[in-house]
């Protein structure tokens, strides 16, 4: 769910990521390396995803939300 969160904010803020698993899951399920570039393709379905994720967990949001600007467009 965390990893989902990720992507689709750091989507809503102008960048293109791509997810990959570096370590096989059988070894350690913490192993997710989120690759971004800025490109400034700010995506609004990407963020009312994750605004509607925030909602089901109760408006529950992760940290990452408070580090990255805000969308501008």
């Amino acid at each position: 769910m965390t990893d989902a969160m990720r992507v689709l904010l750091v989507r809503s803020r102008g960048y293109e990521v791509t997810a990959t698993e570096f370590v096989p899951s059988e070894h350690t399920p913490k192993n997710r390396l989120l690759l971004g570039i800025r490109r400034g393709n700010y995506l609004k379905g990407a963020a009312e995803e994750y605004r509607s994720m925030t909602a089901a967990l109760a408006g529950a949001g992760i940290a990452l939300e408070g580090l990255l600007p805000e969308a501008t467009v």
